[in-house]
Protein backbone atom coordinates (compact mmCIF):
# COMPACT_ATOMS: atom_id res chain seq x y z
CA UNK A 1 0.00 0.00 0.00
CA UNK A 2 2.69 2.54 0.86
CA UNK A 3 4.27 3.66 -2.18
CA UNK A 4 8.11 2.09 -1.92
CA UNK A 5 11.40 2.93 -3.96
CA UNK A 6 10.92 -0.02 -5.62
CA UNK A 7 7.54 0.81 -6.84
CA UNK A 8 8.12 4.64 -7.70
CA UNK A 9 11.25 3.30 -9.87
CA UNK A 10 8.31 1.15 -12.06
CA UNK A 11 5.36 3.85 -12.17
CA UNK A 12 6.12 7.02 -12.01
CA UNK A 13 8.47 9.89 -13.41
CA UNK A 14 11.60 7.71 -11.50
CA UNK A 15 11.47 5.13 -14.57
CA UNK A 16 12.85 7.49 -16.99
CA UNK A 17 16.47 7.45 -14.34
CA UNK A 18 19.03 4.86 -12.98
CA UNK A 19 19.32 3.09 -10.10
CA UNK A 20 23.45 3.22 -9.25
CA UNK A 21 23.06 2.14 -5.38
CA UNK A 22 21.61 0.94 -1.98
CA UNK A 23 19.64 -2.05 -4.34
CA UNK A 24 19.10 -2.89 -0.15
CA UNK A 25 16.69 -0.14 0.62
CA UNK A 26 14.42 -0.89 -2.32
CA UNK A 27 11.49 -1.58 0.34
CA UNK A 28 11.72 1.89 1.74
CA UNK A 29 8.41 3.61 1.98
CA UNK A 30 8.09 7.47 0.46
CA UNK A 31 5.98 9.34 3.11
CA UNK A 32 6.85 12.68 0.93
CA UNK A 33 8.76 14.18 -1.80
CA UNK A 34 11.18 17.00 -1.19
CA UNK A 35 13.10 19.35 -3.88
CA UNK A 36 15.75 21.00 -2.90
CA UNK A 37 18.50 23.10 -5.22
CA UNK A 38 20.49 24.23 -2.23
CA UNK A 39 21.01 21.89 0.60
CA UNK A 40 22.53 24.04 3.47
CA UNK A 41 21.24 22.00 6.64
CA UNK A 42 20.10 18.26 6.01
CA UNK A 43 18.53 18.69 9.86
CA UNK A 44 15.57 19.57 7.93
CA UNK A 45 15.26 16.81 6.05
CA UNK A 46 12.43 13.90 7.49
CA UNK A 47 12.14 10.58 7.73
CA UNK A 48 11.39 8.74 4.79
CA UNK A 49 11.41 11.40 2.22
CA UNK A 50 12.53 11.20 -1.42
CA UNK A 51 15.25 13.42 -1.88
CA UNK A 52 15.28 15.38 -5.51
CA UNK A 53 18.17 17.67 -5.97
CA UNK A 54 20.90 19.38 -8.74
CA UNK A 55 23.40 19.03 -6.02
CA UNK A 56 24.46 22.83 -5.71
CA UNK A 57 27.31 23.52 -4.56
CA UNK A 58 28.94 20.37 -3.60
CA UNK A 59 31.64 20.29 -6.02
CA UNK A 60 33.01 23.60 -4.27
CA UNK A 61 32.55 22.10 -0.61
CA UNK A 62 35.12 19.18 -0.71
CA UNK A 63 33.70 18.61 3.09
CA UNK A 64 30.12 18.82 2.52
CA UNK A 65 30.62 16.49 -0.73
CA UNK A 66 32.21 13.53 1.43
CA UNK A 67 29.79 13.40 3.94
CA UNK A 68 26.40 14.03 1.70
CA UNK A 69 25.36 10.18 1.62
CA UNK A 70 26.51 9.76 5.49
CA UNK A 71 24.15 12.69 6.34
CA UNK A 72 21.33 11.74 4.10
CA UNK A 73 21.83 8.32 5.72
CA UNK A 74 21.54 9.14 9.16
CA UNK A 75 18.74 11.23 8.21
CA UNK A 76 16.52 8.30 7.52
CA UNK A 77 15.47 9.09 4.18
CA UNK A 78 13.73 6.79 1.61
CA UNK A 79 15.94 7.68 -1.12
CA UNK A 80 17.89 10.06 -3.02
CA UNK A 81 18.14 11.10 -6.80
CA UNK A 82 20.05 13.37 -8.45
CA UNK A 83 19.54 15.54 -11.45
CA UNK A 84 23.85 15.40 -13.44
CA UNK A 85 24.51 17.65 -15.39
CA UNK A 86 23.27 21.04 -14.38
CA UNK A 87 26.22 20.98 -11.43
CA UNK A 88 27.50 17.55 -11.24
CA UNK A 89 28.34 15.90 -14.50
CA UNK A 90 28.19 12.61 -13.07
CA UNK A 91 27.55 10.60 -9.70
CA UNK A 92 31.13 9.80 -8.33
CA UNK A 93 32.52 6.34 -7.34
CA UNK A 94 32.38 7.60 -3.86
CA UNK A 95 28.95 8.34 -3.62
CA UNK A 96 28.12 4.77 -4.77
CA UNK A 97 30.60 3.08 -1.99
CA UNK A 98 28.43 5.44 0.70
CA UNK A 99 25.25 4.71 -0.82
CA UNK A 100 25.47 0.66 -0.86
CA UNK A 101 26.79 0.97 2.42
CA UNK A 102 24.03 2.76 3.55
CA UNK A 103 21.50 0.89 1.72
CA UNK A 104 20.30 4.11 0.58
CA UNK A 105 18.46 3.64 -2.77
CA UNK A 106 20.62 6.22 -5.27
CA UNK A 107 19.40 7.26 -8.30
CA UNK A 108 20.57 9.25 -11.65
CA UNK A 109 17.96 11.39 -13.60
CA UNK A 110 18.64 13.16 -16.60
CA UNK A 111 18.68 17.34 -16.82
CA UNK A 112 15.68 16.31 -19.27
CA UNK A 113 13.44 15.77 -16.33
CA UNK A 114 11.41 18.55 -14.89
CA UNK A 115 10.83 18.81 -11.51
CA UNK A 116 7.07 19.59 -11.63
CA UNK A 117 6.79 15.76 -13.82
CA UNK A 118 9.11 14.52 -11.29
CA UNK A 119 7.04 15.81 -7.88
CA UNK A 120 3.29 15.42 -9.94
CA UNK A 121 3.85 11.46 -10.38
CA UNK A 122 5.54 10.77 -7.07
CA UNK A 123 2.71 12.69 -5.17
CA UNK A 124 -0.06 11.15 -7.31
CA UNK A 125 0.88 7.56 -6.03
CA UNK A 126 1.46 8.86 -2.30
CA UNK A 127 -1.88 10.47 -1.64
CA UNK A 128 -3.20 7.45 -4.04
CA UNK A 129 -1.45 4.90 -1.62
CA UNK A 130 -2.35 7.07 1.63
CA UNK A 131 -5.71 6.26 0.94
CA UNK A 132 -5.99 2.83 0.19
CA UNK A 133 -4.05 2.48 3.86
CA UNK A 134 -7.04 4.45 5.20
CA UNK A 135 -9.58 2.46 3.69
CA UNK A 136 -7.38 -0.63 4.57
CA UNK A 137 -7.38 0.04 8.48
CA UNK A 138 -11.16 1.38 8.27
CA UNK A 139 -12.10 -2.18 6.86
CA UNK A 140 -9.46 -3.96 9.51
CA UNK A 141 -10.98 -1.94 11.94
CA UNK A 142 -14.55 -2.96 11.90
CA UNK A 143 -13.97 -6.56 11.47
CA UNK A 144 -11.84 -6.23 14.43
CA UNK A 145 -15.07 -4.55 16.42
CA UNK A 146 -17.19 -6.76 14.89
CA UNK A 147 -15.43 -9.96 16.17
CA UNK A 148 -15.93 -8.32 20.03
CA UNK A 149 -19.40 -7.06 19.66
CA UNK A 150 -20.23 -10.85 18.65
CA UNK A 151 -19.04 -11.83 22.09
CA UNK A 152 -16.58 -13.43 20.49
CA UNK A 153 -13.33 -13.34 22.39
CA UNK A 154 -9.15 -13.28 22.69
CA UNK A 155 -9.06 -16.14 20.64
CA UNK A 156 -11.19 -15.04 17.73
CA UNK A 157 -9.15 -11.93 17.03
CA UNK A 158 -5.65 -14.00 17.23
CA UNK A 159 -7.79 -16.19 14.16
CA UNK A 160 -8.91 -13.23 12.32
CA UNK A 161 -5.51 -11.26 12.45
CA UNK A 162 -3.56 -14.20 11.39
CA UNK A 163 -5.93 -14.57 8.84
CA UNK A 164 -5.57 -10.95 7.55
CA UNK A 165 -1.43 -10.70 8.06
CA UNK A 166 -1.17 -14.53 7.11
CA UNK A 167 1.23 -14.71 10.41
CA UNK A 168 1.29 -16.00 13.57
CA UNK A 169 -0.16 -14.03 16.29
CA UNK A 170 0.06 -14.64 20.30
CA UNK A 171 -1.94 -12.55 22.64
CA UNK A 172 -0.46 -12.09 25.72
CA UNK A 173 -1.37 -10.67 29.32
CA UNK A 174 0.58 -8.26 30.92
CA UNK A 175 3.32 -10.40 32.84
CA UNK A 176 3.44 -12.06 29.15
CA UNK A 177 1.97 -14.99 30.06
CA UNK A 178 0.36 -16.83 26.86
CA UNK A 179 -3.39 -16.18 26.32
CA UNK A 180 -4.23 -17.51 22.83
CA UNK A 181 -2.16 -17.53 19.80
CA UNK A 182 -3.19 -18.17 15.88
CA UNK A 183 -0.58 -19.57 13.71
CA UNK A 184 -1.17 -20.71 9.25
CA UNK A 185 1.83 -22.51 9.73
CA UNK A 186 3.53 -23.80 13.12
CA UNK A 187 6.31 -22.24 14.84
CA UNK A 188 8.24 -24.01 17.36
CA UNK A 189 7.30 -22.83 21.21
CA UNK A 190 11.50 -22.46 22.00
CA UNK A 191 11.52 -20.01 18.73
CA UNK A 192 8.67 -17.75 20.59
CA UNK A 193 9.90 -17.77 24.02
CA UNK A 194 13.20 -17.22 23.24
CA UNK A 195 11.19 -14.04 21.08
CA UNK A 196 9.45 -13.07 24.14
CA UNK A 197 12.25 -12.82 26.61
CA UNK A 198 13.87 -10.23 23.89
CA UNK A 199 10.95 -8.16 24.35
CA UNK A 200 9.33 -8.62 28.06
CA UNK A 201 13.37 -8.44 29.71
CA UNK A 202 13.66 -4.72 27.88
CA UNK A 203 16.75 -5.85 26.75
CA UNK A 204 15.54 -4.83 23.09
CA UNK A 205 14.53 -1.78 23.17
CA UNK A 206 12.51 0.55 26.09
CA UNK A 207 9.94 1.63 24.22
CA UNK A 208 8.23 -1.74 25.02
CA UNK A 209 7.65 -0.05 28.56
CA UNK A 210 6.73 3.47 26.43
CA UNK A 211 3.93 1.63 25.30
CA UNK A 212 4.89 1.89 21.97
CA UNK A 213 4.84 -0.58 18.62
CA UNK A 214 8.15 -2.49 19.29
CA UNK A 215 10.00 -4.51 16.03
CA UNK A 216 12.53 -6.85 15.94
CA UNK A 217 14.71 -9.34 13.43
CA UNK A 218 15.77 -12.57 14.04
CA UNK A 219 16.29 -16.01 11.76
CA UNK A 220 14.85 -18.98 11.75
CA UNK A 221 15.69 -21.86 9.59
CA UNK A 222 17.67 -19.69 7.56
CA UNK A 223 14.98 -17.31 7.05
CA UNK A 224 14.57 -13.55 8.22
CA UNK A 225 11.68 -13.36 10.60
CA UNK A 226 10.15 -9.82 11.26
CA UNK A 227 8.67 -10.08 15.19
CA UNK A 228 6.62 -7.22 16.12
CA UNK A 229 4.69 -6.50 19.14
CA UNK A 230 1.98 -3.86 19.58
CA UNK A 231 1.32 -3.59 23.30
CA UNK A 232 -2.34 -3.50 24.35
CA UNK A 233 -2.84 -0.58 26.74
CA UNK A 234 -5.64 1.10 28.08
CA UNK A 235 -5.81 4.74 30.35
CA UNK A 236 -1.92 4.30 30.37
CA UNK A 237 -1.55 0.88 31.44
CA UNK A 238 -0.65 -2.16 29.57
CA UNK A 239 -3.16 -5.08 29.90
CA UNK A 240 -1.30 -7.13 27.54
CA UNK A 241 0.45 -7.65 24.15
CA UNK A 242 0.30 -8.97 20.59
CA UNK A 243 3.15 -10.59 19.14
CA UNK A 244 3.33 -10.86 15.10
CA UNK A 245 5.65 -13.28 13.50
CA UNK A 246 6.14 -13.73 9.79
CA UNK A 247 9.05 -13.54 7.27
CA UNK A 248 10.88 -10.15 6.82
CA UNK A 249 10.06 -10.33 3.18
CA UNK A 250 6.67 -10.66 3.23
CA UNK A 251 6.31 -8.06 6.17
CA UNK A 252 4.37 -4.29 5.14
CA UNK A 253 3.03 -1.61 6.57
CA UNK A 254 -0.67 -2.85 6.30
CA UNK A 255 0.47 -5.68 9.25
CA UNK A 256 1.77 -3.16 11.21
CA UNK A 257 -1.87 -0.91 10.65
CA UNK A 258 -3.43 -4.38 11.86
CA UNK A 259 -1.43 -5.33 14.70
CA UNK A 260 -2.44 -1.29 15.50
CA UNK A 261 -6.15 -1.90 15.59
CA UNK A 262 -5.79 -5.30 16.89
CA UNK A 263 -3.95 -4.25 20.04
CA UNK A 264 -7.12 -1.52 20.60
CA UNK A 265 -9.95 -4.41 20.28
CA UNK A 266 -8.25 -6.06 22.61
CA UNK A 267 -7.56 -3.58 25.12
CA UNK A 268 -11.80 -3.46 24.99
CA UNK A 269 -11.46 -7.11 25.51
CA UNK A 270 -9.25 -6.90 28.69
CA UNK A 271 -11.69 -3.79 30.23
CA UNK A 272 -14.19 -6.08 29.59
CA UNK A 273 -12.62 -8.86 31.58
CA UNK A 274 -11.64 -6.36 34.33
CA UNK A 275 -14.97 -4.85 34.78
CA UNK A 276 -16.26 -8.37 35.46
CA UNK A 277 -13.44 -9.13 37.59
CA UNK A 278 -14.17 -5.79 39.53
CA UNK A 279 -18.18 -6.84 39.95
CA UNK A 280 -16.71 -10.11 41.44
CA UNK A 281 -14.46 -8.36 43.41
CA UNK A 282 -16.88 -5.96 44.79
CA UNK A 283 -19.40 -8.83 45.59
CA UNK A 284 -16.81 -10.96 47.57
CA UNK A 285 -15.50 -7.42 49.35
CA UNK A 286 -18.97 -6.77 50.09
CA UNK A 287 -19.55 -10.21 51.61
CA UNK A 288 -16.46 -11.19 53.25
CA UNK A 289 -16.72 -7.03 55.10
CA UNK A 290 -20.84 -8.67 56.02
CA UNK A 291 -18.81 -11.88 57.65
CA UNK A 292 -15.85 -10.23 59.40
CA UNK A 293 -17.88 -7.35 60.42
CA UNK A 294 -20.27 -9.96 62.09
CA UNK A 295 -23.31 -8.30 60.80
CA UNK A 296 -25.35 -11.42 59.89
CA UNK A 297 -28.33 -13.05 61.92
CA UNK A 298 -28.72 -16.55 60.86
CA UNK A 299 -24.68 -18.46 60.22
CA UNK A 300 -26.76 -20.64 57.90
CA UNK A 301 -27.82 -18.48 55.48
CA UNK A 302 -23.96 -17.18 55.18
CA UNK A 303 -22.86 -20.40 54.51
CA UNK A 304 -25.56 -20.76 51.78
CA UNK A 305 -24.53 -17.59 50.10
CA UNK A 306 -20.95 -18.76 50.25
CA UNK A 307 -21.61 -21.87 48.59
CA UNK A 308 -23.06 -19.96 45.80
CA UNK A 309 -19.81 -18.00 45.60
CA UNK A 310 -17.84 -21.44 45.60
CA UNK A 311 -16.86 -21.32 49.63
CA UNK A 312 -17.77 -23.93 52.66
CA UNK A 313 -17.51 -22.98 55.66
CA UNK A 314 -17.83 -26.25 57.27
CA UNK A 315 -13.80 -26.19 56.50
CA UNK A 316 -10.68 -24.86 58.48
CA UNK A 317 -10.45 -20.29 57.42
CA UNK A 318 -8.03 -17.94 58.35
CA UNK A 319 -7.60 -14.58 57.87
CA UNK A 320 -4.30 -12.90 56.81
CA UNK A 321 -3.69 -9.33 55.84
CA UNK A 322 -1.38 -8.01 53.54
CA UNK A 323 -0.10 -4.46 53.95
CA UNK A 324 1.85 -1.99 51.37
CA UNK A 325 4.48 -0.41 52.71
CA UNK A 326 3.99 2.91 50.56
CA UNK A 327 3.04 6.62 51.10
CA UNK A 328 -0.89 6.38 50.71
CA UNK A 329 -0.28 10.20 49.72
CA UNK A 330 2.09 10.34 47.89
CA UNK A 331 -0.26 8.18 45.31
CA UNK A 332 -3.51 8.39 44.07
CA UNK A 333 -6.67 6.15 44.72
CA UNK A 334 -6.47 4.42 41.33
CA UNK A 335 -2.56 3.84 41.33
CA UNK A 336 -3.25 2.40 44.92
CA UNK A 337 -6.47 0.09 43.99
CA UNK A 338 -4.21 -0.91 40.78
CA UNK A 339 -1.25 -2.49 43.21
CA UNK A 340 -3.74 -3.93 45.05
CA UNK A 341 -5.38 -5.92 41.97
CA UNK A 342 -1.85 -7.35 41.33
CA UNK A 343 -0.76 -7.68 44.57
CA UNK A 344 -4.19 -10.03 44.98
CA UNK A 345 -3.05 -12.03 41.50
CA UNK A 346 -0.05 -12.76 42.72
CA UNK A 347 -1.44 -13.89 46.16
CA UNK A 348 -4.40 -15.94 44.25
CA UNK A 349 -1.61 -17.85 42.20
CA UNK A 350 0.39 -18.66 44.90
CA UNK A 351 -2.54 -20.29 47.03
CA UNK A 352 -3.89 -21.89 44.97
CA UNK A 353 -1.13 -23.47 43.78
CA UNK A 354 -1.07 -24.95 47.58
CA UNK A 355 -5.00 -25.88 47.20
CA UNK A 356 -5.79 -22.90 49.38
CA UNK A 357 -9.09 -20.92 48.45
CA UNK A 358 -9.10 -17.29 48.64
CA UNK A 359 -11.76 -14.66 49.42
CA UNK A 360 -10.80 -11.01 48.63
CA UNK A 361 -11.18 -7.68 49.98
CA UNK A 362 -9.50 -4.08 49.80
CA UNK A 363 -9.32 -1.86 53.11
CA UNK A 364 -7.16 1.18 52.56
CA UNK A 365 -3.87 0.42 51.35
CA UNK A 366 -4.26 -3.24 52.44
CA UNK A 367 -5.81 -6.34 51.24
CA UNK A 368 -7.70 -8.47 53.49
CA UNK A 369 -7.75 -12.21 52.35
CA UNK A 370 -9.96 -14.98 53.84
CA UNK A 371 -8.19 -18.59 53.43
CA UNK A 372 -9.95 -21.94 52.77
CA UNK A 373 -8.20 -25.34 53.39
CA UNK A 374 -8.24 -28.24 54.73
CA UNK A 375 -5.13 -27.91 56.80
CA UNK A 376 -4.06 -24.88 56.76
CA UNK A 377 -1.19 -25.35 58.66
CA UNK A 378 1.48 -22.72 59.57
CA UNK A 379 4.22 -24.24 57.64
CA UNK A 380 1.62 -24.02 54.31
CA UNK A 381 0.68 -20.24 55.31
CA UNK A 382 4.35 -19.51 56.11
CA UNK A 383 5.77 -20.50 52.91
CA UNK A 384 3.13 -19.51 50.85
CA UNK A 385 3.58 -16.07 52.75
CA UNK A 386 6.88 -16.07 51.72
CA UNK A 387 6.47 -16.89 47.79
CA UNK A 388 4.22 -13.58 47.82
CA UNK A 389 6.46 -11.35 49.37
CA UNK A 390 9.65 -12.94 46.73
CA UNK A 391 7.30 -12.49 43.26
CA UNK A 392 5.99 -8.96 44.74
CA UNK A 393 9.42 -7.63 44.98
CA UNK A 394 10.61 -9.04 41.67
CA UNK A 395 7.55 -6.73 40.01
CA UNK A 396 7.98 -4.11 42.60
CA UNK A 397 10.99 -3.97 43.50
CA UNK A 398 11.40 -0.99 46.59
CA UNK A 399 7.65 -2.03 47.02
CA UNK A 400 7.55 -3.99 49.75
CA UNK A 401 4.54 -5.63 51.78
CA UNK A 402 4.04 -6.38 55.55
CA UNK A 403 1.73 -9.39 56.83
CA UNK A 404 -0.11 -10.71 59.25
CA UNK A 405 -2.42 -13.79 60.07
CA UNK A 406 -4.37 -14.70 62.38
CA UNK A 407 -5.38 -18.29 63.91
CA UNK A 408 -7.31 -20.95 62.51
CA UNK A 409 -10.76 -21.26 62.86
CA UNK A 410 -13.44 -23.54 62.38
CA UNK A 411 -16.77 -21.76 62.93
CA UNK A 412 -18.16 -18.33 61.00
CA UNK A 413 -18.86 -16.96 64.10
CA UNK A 414 -15.42 -16.90 65.12
CA UNK A 415 -14.30 -15.40 61.39
CA UNK A 416 -14.83 -11.67 63.47
CA UNK A 417 -12.03 -12.41 66.15
CA UNK A 418 -9.46 -13.99 63.54
CA UNK A 419 -9.69 -10.58 61.54
CA UNK A 420 -8.96 -8.88 64.79
CA UNK A 421 -6.11 -11.09 65.41
CA UNK A 422 -4.22 -10.76 61.74
CA UNK A 423 -4.98 -6.63 62.07
CA UNK A 424 -3.26 -7.20 65.65
CA UNK A 425 -0.50 -9.17 64.27
CA UNK A 426 0.05 -6.75 61.48
CA UNK A 427 0.49 -4.09 64.15
CA UNK A 428 2.54 -5.21 66.99
CA UNK A 429 4.56 -8.10 64.60
CA UNK A 430 7.28 -5.48 63.59
CA UNK A 431 8.49 -4.90 67.09
CA UNK A 432 9.42 -8.48 67.24
CA UNK A 433 11.96 -7.88 64.14
CA UNK A 434 10.89 -10.69 62.22
CA UNK A 435 13.26 -11.51 58.85
CA UNK A 436 10.38 -11.90 56.64
CA UNK A 437 8.01 -9.29 57.63
CA UNK A 438 5.24 -11.33 58.12
CA UNK A 439 3.75 -12.49 61.42
CA UNK A 440 1.43 -15.12 63.22
CA UNK A 441 -1.14 -13.84 66.12
CA UNK A 442 0.76 -16.63 68.01
CA UNK A 443 3.90 -14.98 68.19
CA UNK A 444 3.30 -11.92 69.52
CA UNK A 445 4.09 -12.96 72.77
CA UNK A 446 3.52 -10.51 76.02
CA UNK A 447 1.69 -8.02 73.42
CA UNK A 448 -1.06 -11.03 73.51
CA UNK A 449 -1.11 -9.79 77.56
CA UNK A 450 -0.77 -5.77 76.70
CA UNK A 451 -4.33 -6.26 73.99
CA UNK A 452 -6.01 -8.32 77.11
CA UNK A 453 -5.11 -5.52 79.42
CA UNK A 454 -5.97 -2.39 76.93
CA UNK A 455 -9.34 -4.50 75.97
CA UNK A 456 -9.93 -4.35 80.32
CA UNK A 457 -9.49 -0.75 80.40
CA UNK A 458 -6.54 -0.99 82.33
CA UNK A 459 -4.40 2.04 82.41
CA UNK A 460 -1.42 1.06 80.92
CA UNK A 461 -0.16 4.88 80.48
CA UNK A 462 0.15 5.58 83.99
CA UNK A 463 2.25 2.06 83.97
CA UNK A 464 4.49 3.20 81.78
CA UNK A 465 4.35 6.58 83.50
CA UNK A 466 5.37 5.61 86.60
CA UNK A 467 8.93 3.86 85.27
CA UNK A 468 9.43 5.81 82.30
CA UNK A 469 7.82 8.99 82.70
CA UNK A 470 10.79 11.15 83.89
CA UNK A 471 12.99 9.36 81.30
CA UNK A 472 10.49 10.61 78.30
CA UNK A 473 9.71 13.98 79.51
CA UNK A 474 13.67 14.76 80.33
CA UNK A 475 14.16 13.18 75.90
CA UNK A 476 11.29 15.82 74.80
CA UNK A 477 12.60 18.70 76.17
CA UNK A 478 16.48 18.16 75.41
CA UNK A 479 16.00 16.00 72.33
CA UNK A 480 18.52 13.45 74.42
CA UNK A 481 18.16 9.68 72.78
CA UNK A 482 18.39 7.86 76.55
CA UNK A 483 15.18 5.59 75.70
CA UNK A 484 17.24 4.52 72.60
CA UNK A 485 20.13 4.00 74.36
CA UNK A 486 18.04 1.69 76.89
CA UNK A 487 16.40 -0.25 74.59
CA UNK A 488 19.26 -1.01 72.77
CA UNK A 489 21.41 -1.69 75.97
CA UNK A 490 18.96 -3.90 77.23
CA UNK A 491 18.35 -5.33 73.96
CA UNK A 492 21.98 -6.45 73.82
CA UNK A 493 21.86 -7.95 77.23
CA UNK A 494 23.64 -4.90 78.99
CA UNK A 495 27.05 -5.28 76.49
CA UNK A 496 28.80 -1.96 76.83
CA UNK A 497 30.97 -2.75 73.90
CA UNK A 498 28.33 -4.06 71.24
CA UNK A 499 25.82 -1.45 72.50
CA UNK A 500 28.12 1.27 72.02
CA UNK A 501 28.90 0.22 68.59
CA UNK A 502 25.47 -0.01 67.56
CA UNK A 503 24.76 3.49 68.51
CA UNK A 504 27.88 4.81 66.78
CA UNK A 505 29.09 6.48 70.46
CA UNK A 506 31.98 6.02 73.16
CA UNK A 507 32.05 3.66 75.53
CA UNK A 508 32.63 6.51 78.30
CA UNK A 509 29.63 7.88 76.74
CA UNK A 510 27.06 5.32 77.15
CA UNK A 511 27.93 4.87 80.49
CA UNK A 512 27.19 8.99 81.51
CA UNK A 513 24.08 7.91 79.79
CA UNK A 514 23.10 5.10 81.69
CA UNK A 515 24.07 7.17 84.39
CA UNK A 516 21.65 9.60 83.41
CA UNK A 517 18.91 6.66 83.04
CA UNK A 518 19.12 5.61 86.26
CA UNK A 519 19.28 9.08 88.06
CA UNK A 520 15.56 9.44 85.81
CA UNK A 521 14.05 6.72 86.64
CA UNK A 522 15.31 5.45 90.36
CA UNK A 523 16.29 1.99 89.08
CA UNK A 524 19.46 0.30 89.03
CA UNK A 525 20.51 -1.29 85.86
CA UNK A 526 22.52 -4.04 87.69
CA UNK A 527 19.57 -5.20 89.13
CA UNK A 528 17.32 -8.06 87.44
CA UNK A 529 14.23 -6.83 88.60
CA UNK A 530 14.71 -3.34 87.83
CA UNK A 531 15.77 -4.32 84.86
CA UNK A 532 12.34 -6.50 83.78
CA UNK A 533 10.62 -3.23 85.22
CA UNK A 534 12.13 -1.02 82.50
CA UNK A 535 12.01 -3.94 79.42
CA UNK A 536 7.69 -4.09 80.78
CA UNK A 537 7.72 -0.52 80.40
CA UNK A 538 9.31 -0.10 77.13
CA UNK A 539 6.73 -2.96 75.65
CA UNK A 540 4.07 -0.68 77.34
CA UNK A 541 5.15 2.40 75.25
CA UNK A 542 5.47 0.47 72.16
CA UNK A 543 2.05 -1.15 72.46
CA UNK A 544 0.96 2.93 73.11
CA UNK A 545 2.87 4.23 70.61
CA UNK A 546 1.40 2.10 67.75
CA UNK A 547 -2.21 2.34 68.83
CA UNK A 548 -1.78 6.19 68.87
Amino acid sequence: MALSVREALDNTALKQGKLLAGHGGLDNSINWVTVVEVLDDVNRLADGELLITTAYGLLKEPDKKNRFIEDLARRRLAGVAILTGFYLPEITAEFIEQANKNNLPLIELPSSLNFSDITRSLLHRIVQSKFELLDFSESIHQELLQVVLSGKSFSAIAEMLASRTDAGIYIYNSKWEPVTGHELEPIPARYRNKVVLSFSTGKLNPTTEQHEIVSMESNYRNTNMANIVAPVVADGIAYGYILLVKPSSFFSELDRISIRHAAMVCALEFLKLKAIEETKWRMQGDFLEEILAGKWIKASMIMERGKLMGFDFSKLHNVLIIKLCVSVAAHNEIWLKNQLYQLYEVANSVFKNVDIKVFAKLRHESLVLLLEGETLTREEIAGAAVLIKEQWDKCTPGAGVLIGIGNNRLSIDQLTRCAEEAELALRFGHFLKLKEQLCFYADLGIFHWLIELYERKVDLRAMRDNVLGNLLEYDRKHGNQLMDTLESYLSLNQNIQQTASVLFIHRHTLKYRLGRIESKTGLNLKNHHHRLQLQMAIYIHKFLYTLE
